[in-house]
């Protein structure tokens, strides 16, 4: 393992974790009491850059690609050093609960 927990040579490209299940859906949402899968992908650039976060479970919502990965600015234009792993999590259990149709992932590829 080389310095500050990631794996030394080609495995350290990108370290991966599949949390067993995402914390427990919104009450009061379409996905109240579900459990979904995701798997995070930290790159040697994290903190600095945001890590990849991506539905394993199959999930239809407006804000979420067809391949899983999820329309969330702090994932993308708004992401920040500081922002932590459960604050990601967090922000995708909110948004999971307040859908932004009309703020969709424009051109789903």
């Amino acid at each position: 393992m080389a310095t500050g927990g990631m794996p030394s040579g080609d495995e350290n490209v990108v370290h991966e974790r599949l949390r067993p299940s995402f914390p427990r859906s919104p009450d009061d949402s379409p996905w109240e009491g579900g459990t979904f899968n995701l798997r995070m992908k930290f790159s040697e650039e994290y903190p600095n850059k945001a890590p990849e976060v991506v539905f394993v479970s199959r999930l239809f919502h407006p804000n979420v690609y067809k391949d899983g990965r999820i329309c969330l600015d702090i994932l993308q234009s708004k992401w920040s050093p500081v922002n932590t792993v459960q604050a990601v999590l967090v922000s995708i259990q909110v948004r999971q609960s307040r859908a932004r149709p009309h703020r969709g992932c424009g051109g789903q590829p």
